[in-house]
């Protein structure tokens, strides 16, 4: 522990810059040393304490178990960074693990990340500024220093406060809803199609000046990327708060095409890589397997209730858009005479993510929210309580094996029911990496 101290002292003297350390960040094993013994020692000799803990947790394989040898499941971090920049998983890590928890990686979830969200999300919306701005107004465009239309004052309130919290997943999720809102911005207005003049000049001032405040605030996760945007755009990178006060009377800003932030990768190769070089080939004489459990066939997977809607042509059916993390769902859940639409909007729910899509009076329904009758009569979503959303849920002693989809009857296979308060398979109960997934219901009621 005192390494901490001699390390600046010798061979060079560094303390003065270095400490009392703003944040000491740990692993949440170890802190009772950090949190007691260190500071104790600290006290006794005269030293400051560190300013701020920040206990990290575990990462985990893709089905929530610890790495090990024994499993073979370990994720080597050299491998992943021959097919993903340092900048992809600093973002990944920062985005996906919640704030002091647990974490599943997945080069899976990984690569879905990659696509949609850094490819798609911001590649394209850089890409497309940058050209529209090109070709449309000669590469250069004039701002106000803030975009009217796409006002990113709360957004960077909202980021400041939550990395303040040391709660990053929020933060990168409030930056990625403005991210997403820039993106409908340009759709709905069709600068393509716009003939030249003030108008078209709004816009696309308007969506250089968002990427301003995105490549500020992603800095931090993605410092080469937020470097790469202003290149393209034309500005630099200042102070994460200087998005806070733009410079006024506005600004001009050449712009120049640069290659894609995140070009499109190779297909298939997924969570194949978590498990190192190929076996050999079995053995002639090695006997079969054992059949897997119906419960190791099912994707349950945490979703975030975004939209809901009443279904057009069936009364007891709600029709409804859900966030899983790797991709949006369209789900219909009989739930209208239990629940109004206002309480259920924003809730996180567990849902079968691989049931078989099906067209329910005119609507597409691609999975099914986990619920369970009570003797009261009334329909209850399961709680998934702290989760991340695209969490797994998954049962000790069960490796999670999903089908590529699966029936109602395959579902009712593996029979969920409430002990204790928990959803539970065979006496265990379903754990996320952030603890169990609950239920209000009475004992013995069954989740369907």
């Amino acid at each position: 522990l005192s390494n901490y101290i001699s390390a600046l002292v010798a061979p060079r003297d560094i303390y003065a810059e270095h400490w009392p350390a703003d944040c000491h960040v740990i692993g949440k094993d170890i802190i009772w040393f950090h949190a007691v013994i260190w500071p104790a020692m600290l006290l006794s000799t005269g030293y400051p304490l560190p300013r701020q803990i920040y206990a990290h947790g575990f990462i985990l394989d893709k089905d929530g178990r610890k790495m090990s040898k024994h499993l073979g499941n370990v994720v080597d971090p050299q491998d992943v960074l021959k097919e993903y920049s340092v900048d992809v998983l600093r973002y990944y890590f920062l985005r996906v693990f919640s704030s002091g928890e647990d974490g599943c990686f997945s080069l899976v979830d990984l690569a879905r990340r990659y696509e949609s969200e850094l490819g798609n999300d911001l590649g394209n919306l850089v890409l497309r500024v940058a050209k529209l701005i090109q070709s449309r107004l000669g590469g250069t465009v004039r701002t106000a220093g803030h975009a009217p239309d796409l006002d990113a004052a709360p957004v960077a309130r909202e980021y400041f406060e939550r990395v303040d919290a040391r709660e990053h997943h929020r933060a990168l999720e409030a930056l990625w809803a403005y991210v997403r809102r820039a993106n409908a911005y340009l759709n709905d207005r069709h600068p393509w199609k716009m003939p030249d003049g003030p108008d078209l000049e709004r816009v696309l001032a308007n969506g250089l000046e968002a990427l301003r405040a995105i490549a500020h605030l992603a800095s931090p996760a993605m410092p080469r990327a937020a470097r790469s945007i202003a290149e393209s755009l034309g500005f630099e990178i200042g102070t994460t708060a200087s998005i806070l006060d733009p410079p006024p009377g506005g600004a001009a800003y050449r712009v120049k095409l640069c290659a894609p932030l995140f070009p499109r990768r190779e297909k298939g190769r997924g969570d194949a890589a978590a498990a190192g070089p190929p076996a050999a080939p079995p053995k002639p004489a090695a006997p079969q397997a054992p059949p897997k459990d119906p419960f190791a066939r099912l994707e349950l997977r945490v979703g975030l209730i975004e939209e809901v809607r009443e279904h057009p042509d069936a009364d007891k059916l709600y029709a409804m858009t859900l966030d899983l993390g790797s991709a949006k769902r369209s789900i219909c859940a009989g739930l209208r005479a239990h629940l109004r639409a206002d309480e259920l909007r924003g809730r996180k729910v567990l849902v079968l993510a691989n049931l078989k899509p099906a067209v329910l009076r005119g609507v597409e329904s691609a999975g099914m929210i986990l619920a369970t009758d009570r003797k009261d009569g009334k329909v209850v979503p399961v709680d998934p309580g702290e989760a991340a959303i695209g969490d797994l849920a998954a049962v000790e002693g069960i490796a999670s094996a999903p089908d590529p989809q699966v029936s109602i009857k395959d579902f009712e296979k593996a029979p969920l029911q409430i002990q204790a308060g928990k959803v539970t398979y065979q006496g265990k109960p379903l754990q996320t990496p952030r603890g169990p997934v609950l239920c209000d219901a009475e004992d013995g009621a069954r989740v369907r």
